[in-house]
């Protein structure tokens, strides 16, 4: 049974027995990852990511990393771990509740339903229970043109007052690289990023994790 209520106008929780607003937990210094391809980035996303957080003050295992081929919300991925055992693992790695969650997630779900990509996101959701402070879920994306274009597009409206009505924030991904300019960044399938597009999306999802301990 829920214990707080997120309240909208003061965007911070609620506890339902006191009604009290709940505080946020004292910064850990830790931070944690869930993604896909375009997260895994053929093994090499780990460390491109930990590098760079290095600059803004995290040490390499500050950092919980998961990612997988092909990875989806709502199924076991190659590797057999779902969402939530990815969450367990991470935690029981850190010793420590990060202080943000970044989502990477949702690509190999892009034709859901929108019942199926809210149910997809309370997985996630129900699976950090009450112990998170920050939650960042990064939309989809893709190069302009491609066949599948629209059902990108939709899974994002679909996805986005999910994750906020939860208490997280969306990053718009596909805004920000049409606005940025994303030119170079895509593979042939129009998808899968290049070196570019990778060292482009890496910047901004690090951007999003911020500062160590802020």
């Amino acid at each position: 049974m829920p214990t707080m209520l997120w309240d909208v106008t003061e965007s911070k929780y609620r506890d339902l027995k006191t009604g009290a607003l709940i505080l946020p937990p004292i910064p850990t210094g830790a931070w944690a990852g869930i993604g896909d391809s375009t997260w895994y980035q053929d093994g090499l996303g780990e460390s491109r990511i930990k590098t760079l957080l290095t600059a803004k003050g995290y040490a390499p295992e500050d950092g919980g990393f998961y990612g997988a081929i092909g990875k989806a919300i709502f199924t076991a991925d190659v590797n057999g771990k779902t969402v939530p055992q990815n969450i367990s693992d991470i935690r029981a790695v850190l010793g420590r509740e990060p202080d943000v969650w970044l989502f990477n997630l949702g690509a190999n779900g892009s034709g859901r339903t929108e019942t199926e990509v809210r149910a997809d996101i309370d997985i996630a959701f129900d699976a950090l229970g009450d112990l998170w402070s920050r939650v960042v879920w990064v939309g989809l994306s893709q190069a302009g043109g491609v066949s599948n274009e629209a059902t990108r597009l939709q899974w994002n409206s679909y996805a986005a007052p999910r994750v906020t009505g939860r208490g997280g924030e969306f990053f718009d991904w596909y805004t920000y690289t049409k606005t940025v300019g994303d030119a170079g960044w895509w593979q042939a399938d129009g998808v899968h990023m290049t070196t570019l597009g990778y060292e482009q999306k890496n910047i901004a999802l690090t951007d999003l994790i911020g500062t160590a301990g802020a």
